[in-house]
Order: structure tokens, then sequence, then C-alpha cells
């Protein structure tokens, strides 16, 4: 028998990573993100973690059981805004390195205004309409305002719109209310 040699090398298993971003994402509310690594072996799982760039922040998060989840608590207080989410994955042992890439959409939350109610007696007078307070009952910041300027004496529903103060978050709403105006006797 003849003595010989053969070298041969064994490239890492290729892998994917499908990332799961939320279709709809609202200032206010969890968001999280998952890196789920695909074309790997159930016995085998890599080990690790992935970094995730949202933005221009970057978290580093384990993998466990070929998942990384980043947690809500991560990406609270996100602003409303498009964001560009990448996943990498660096590769480890017999597994090559994956990227993935997405869109993560923060829309504008509704305020909470709660219950609209007035806080006085209207009376009619030609000027009445500057007179209503409207009070809410909700925690938003932001101002109260009656649409109309006429009065009609009587009970009738008026519209109203608030406009919160952080308007890159939050939506202007608007709503109803019914006012008795009394006539002036």
């Amino acid at each position: 028998f003849d003595d010989y040699t053969k070298l041969f090398s064994i490239s890492p298993a290729s892998t994917a990573i499908r990332l799961d971003i939320p279709e709809t994402a609202v200032y206010g509310e969890d968001i999280s993100l998952t890196a789920v690594l695909t074309g790997i072996s159930e016995t085998d799982m890599p080990e690790g973690s992935v970094t995730f760039t949202v933005g221009r922040e970057e978290y580093t998060v384990d993998i466990v059981n070929g998942t990384a989840v980043l947690p809500a608590e991560k990406l609270s207080g996100i602003p409303a805004g498009d964001y560009t989410v990448t996943v990498s994955y660096p590769g480890e042992g017999n597994y090559a390195g994956a990227k993935a890439e997405g869109t993560l959409s923060v829309q504008k939350a509704d305020p909470d205004v709660g219950t609209v109610t007035c806080a006085n007696d209207v009376l009619y007078t030609s000027t009445s309409w500057k007179d209503v307070q409207l009070q809410m009952t909700g925690s938003a910041k932001g101002r109260l305002l009656l649409n109309e300027t006429t009065l009609q004496a009587g009970t009738e529903s008026y519209t109203w719109t608030f406009v919160p103060e952080d308007t890159d978050n939050y939506n202007s709403v608007t709503g109803s209310i019914e006012l008795t105006v009394q006539a002036v006797t």
C-alpha cells in the first residue's frame, strides 16, 4: 500500500436570518423584533449573539435555540417614524454569518383625551362660543378647542379638536359634545 495524505476543508454551513418586524407599530406601545436563524440543524444550534441596528442604535442580543429577540423595553419610547432595521449574525463554529434588513414604521398614537365635557353653563349671547370651557378626563397634554363659532339656543351637538403638544408622536383628534345653550331672558 502507498501512503498518501489528502487535505480537504469543510466550509461553515450557510445560514439565513428571518427578521420579524411588526406590521403595525404605534408610538408608546410595546415593540419587539425577532431574528430567527434558518438553515440550521436542530441538533446543533448556533450560539453567540446577533446585532440589531435600529436607525443609528445598536443592540446585541443572545441567540437562544436559534432565535434572538430584541425586547420591547429596548425600543421603549422610540419616536414615530420609519427606521431601517438590520440584524447581523457574525457566524460561529459550523455556521457562516448572515444579515437581514427591513423597515420598522412607528405610527403616531392617538392621545388619551378621555371624556370631554363642558365645565360651565353656556348662556346664549353673541360671544358665548368663546366662553365655552371644555375639559377632559384624559392625561394628554395639549389644547382642546371647540370647532364652532356660532352656538344655537337649545341642546345641539358640537365638534371639538384636541391638538397635542407633541405633534411628532401624537395625532390631533376630534370628537363631539352635546351642549345645552341656555337662552338669556
